[in-house]
Formats: C-alpha cells, sequence, structure tokens
C-alpha cells in the first residue's frame, strides 16, 4: 500500500513534524470541511493532491471554502482530535485508496476489503477503494499492466476497473484485463462485463469466453476465446478450482492456498473424502457450503481458521 502525500501531511501534524504555515492552512482547511460530516470526505486522489500543493505553497492560506475573517486560534489539542476524527472517518467510510505495485517476477495474491482476488502480474499496478458514487457504493480499481479478477459477487456494490482508454464495469464475475496508455484488452471467464470506451464513451458486453479489446483511438472490437487460450489465462493462479474424485486433503490444501486460510480437522476422517464439483469462481463461504451438501461434516470460519467438524463420508 502506498500513501498519497496528502496521508503523510496528516501523519506529520499528529506528530508535530509540520511547519508553522502548514499548520495554519492545514487547519484552516479542516475547519472549512466540517469533519463531522463525511458528505465532505469523498476526495479523489486529484482532489487531495491540489489541497497538499496548496497546504505545501509559499503562497498565503487564501480561502479554503470560508470567508478570510479572522478567527479565534485553536489549541493544539482540540486540531489533533479533528483530524484524528478525519482520518477515522476517512477510514470508517472506506475512501482509503490501497496501492499494490508488483515488482517481483512472479504473479502476486491480492485479496482487497470486499473479498475480491486479483492475481497481479510482474510490473503490474494496481490501486483499489471503495467511493459514493450519487449514494451507491462503487468499488473502483484502477490498473496498468496485466490482473486476473474474480470479484467477489454484490449487485448493490459495482465493482469497475479503470485501465488505458477503457473501463471494465461488473457485479461480479472473473476476467483478465490487460491495459497500458495505447489499448485496454478484457478476456471474461465467467458472468458478463460491460467494457466501455472512455474516449467516446461507447459500451459492449461480454459475456463467457468472449474478447474485448479498445484502442487508444476508443474503437471497441470483440471476438471469442478459444479454450487455449482460456486455460493460458489462469495459468499461475490458483483460479481453477475443479475437482473430480479429488481426496478432501487436496482440496483442502487448494483452498487454503487461494484463501489465506487454515483447515483444522477435528477428526481426520474426511481428509480421506472424495470429493467432485467445481468451486472455481465461488467465494469461500460459498465454497464451504457447497463442500458441506456433500460431506457430512460442518464447516465454522473464524479468522484465519476453517474449523472441520464431522466424519465425513467415512474412510474408503
Amino acid at each position: 500500500m502506498e500513501k498519497s502525500n496528502f496521508d503523510r501531511l496528516l501523519e506529520r501534524y499528529l506528530a508535530g513534524e509540520v511547519s508553522e504555515e502548514e499548520r495554519i492552512k492545514l487547519e484552516k482547511w479542516l475547519d472549512s470541511i466540517k469533519v463531522e460530516d463525511t458528505t465532505n470526505l469523498n476526495l479523489s486522489p486529484a482532489q487531495e493532491e491540489k489541497i497538499f500543493q496548496r497546504i505545501i505553497s509559499k503562497q498565503e492560506p487564501g480561502d479554503f471554502g470560508q470567508t478570510n475573517e479572522a478567527r479565534p486560534r485553536k489549541n493544539q489539542r482540540f486540531w489533533i482530535v479533528r483530524i484524528a476524527a478525519a482520518l477515522l472517518l476517512l477510514i470508517t467510510a472506506g475512501y482509503l485508496t490501497w496501492m499494490f505495485t508488483n515488482t517481483p517476477t512472479q504473479v502476486e495474491k491480492l485479496i482487497l476489503t470486499d473479498g475480491s482476488i486479483v492475481w497481479l502480474e510482474p510490473g503490474s499496478k494496481l490501486s483499489y477503494s471503495e467511493r459514493n458514487q450519487d449514494g451507491v457504493t462503487v468499488r473502483f480499481a484502477t490498473l496498468t499492466g496485466d490482473a486476473l479478477f474474480e470479484v467477489f459477487k454484490d449487485k448493490n456494490r459495482p465493482f469497475i476497473v479503470q485501465t488505458g482508454p477503457a473501463e471494465v464495469r461488473v457485479s461480479g464475475t472473473s476476467f483478465k484485463v490487460r491495459g497500458s496508455s495505447a489499448s485496454a484488452e478484457v478476456s471474461v471467464l465467467t458472468g458478463r462485463v460491460v467494457f466501455t470506451s472512455t474516449r467516446t464513451n461507447q459500451s459492449i458486453p461480454l459475456l463467457a469466453k468472449e474478447k474485448g479489446t479498445c484502442t487508444a483511438q476508443g474503437r471497441l472490437t470483440k471476438r471469442s476465446l478459444s479454450d487455449k487460450e482460456k486455460e493460458i489465462i489462469s495459468n499461475n493462479a490458483e483460479y481453477e478450482l475443479h475437482f473430480d474424485a479429488t481426496a478432501m486433503s487436496e482440496v483442502a490444501e487448494r483452498l487454503e492456498a487461494k484463501f489465506d486460510k487454515k483447515f483444522r480437522f477435528i477428526d481426520a476422517t474426511p481428509l480421506s473424502c472424495r470429493v467432485t464439483v467445481d468451486l472455481t469462481d465461488h467465494s469461500l463461504h460459498e465454497s464451504v457450503d457447497m463442500l458441506q451438501q456433500i460431506l457430512d461434516v460442518s464447516f465454522q470460519v473464524e479468522g484465519d481458521t476453517i474449523t472441520v467438524s464431522g466424519v465425513g463420508c467415512g474412510s474408503d
């Protein structure tokens, strides 16, 4: 996660490391936004940077939205409380942006705050935040490079990926995105996405096993994906979870690797059960619910541990 200049400024203020000029400007800005109202805290990265530049500039504080009448100077403790309140509201409202940069030579798996999983290719960059748009919470990601998305299904919270000259909008599905300033591509594995050119504002729907391309000029095209292309897309990821008479011990290992959880079996008997099920593109809770329907066991998810109780199918 990479913090913005604005976030760092607030931290420096709390630590008493800002200059007197920065302190005056920051307090003036905070006084103007009335931090008790969370609707005034929906700041984009560009807005944060603009405020940051105004605060650190050598110009006079100017008007941050209020009159220039002299105000009684507030004491330091009061402003520390207001800063802390502002930070807390930003965090709980979900407006902080999480930044990820993959510099290693292998795919990096990210589990986002909404439960979605992203496999980020080497050299790629991703930012993620949740923000309010016209009364609707939107899960918003920007991508430079390549990534495989398995989006947690939530019809009430759209998931949008902005990349290069295009935008991908879904409510919950799996797809691969490749984007740069020159072009954007999206390959759909399951579900349906809306692929939009941000240059022309034109859109096309894409279904499973379809690929869309957007040129720098905003021209949209689509075609079918071959089985080989679909297979390559999910290479180096724990995406495919299709099991055919597979021991439950292996199923548990694969789920542990995908969701960063640890299975704990009260009784070892279920480990030898043979399971035939397709858990691909299913959340952790959906996966354990499906397994409960197959085996005579119950699952309890607490933190990073999944406790399995019951005797399952018995030994083979």
